[in-house]
């Protein structure tokens, strides 16, 4: 079974593009202490791809994901993946479960989109 990766920092995925070649899911988040808590949920066929869209200003289309990685006082965003074939189906999931928007689980996605 597909397990969540351990959080990393944002801009740690340049030196991950092996691990993140594959499909899956992809959370960005902060941490509170050693939690990390979760605010987006995207998805991806290529992860590695889908971040680095993430970090070009001009591709970033979440504002609030934008406004953490490209503060440059304290440029602080915190990734989790999850690999698997069945992202599309994934994602679903979770936003249907956890919701979408504020006061939901992941009060930086804006829409959801219906599923597989």
């Amino acid at each position: 079974m597909a397990r969540w990766s351990e959080p990393f920092r944002f801009d740690a995925y340049k030196k991950m593009r092996a691990e993140l070649a594959a499909s899956g899911c992809y959370e960005f988040g902060i941490m509170r202490g050693k939690r990390f808590v979760r605010r987006y949920i995207g998805k991806s066929h290529t992860i590695f791809g889908r971040l680095k869209k993430y970090a070009n200003p001009k591709e970033c289309h979440n504002r609030e994901v934008a406004r953490r990685l490209h503060d440059v006082h304290r440029p602080v965003l915190w990734v989790r993946v999850i690999r698997t074939a069945s992202y599309d189906a994934l994602e679903h999931r979770l936003l249907r479960r956890l919701g979408h928007g504020p006061g939901n689980g992941y009060p930086w996605n804006r829409k959801h989109e219906p599923g597989p």
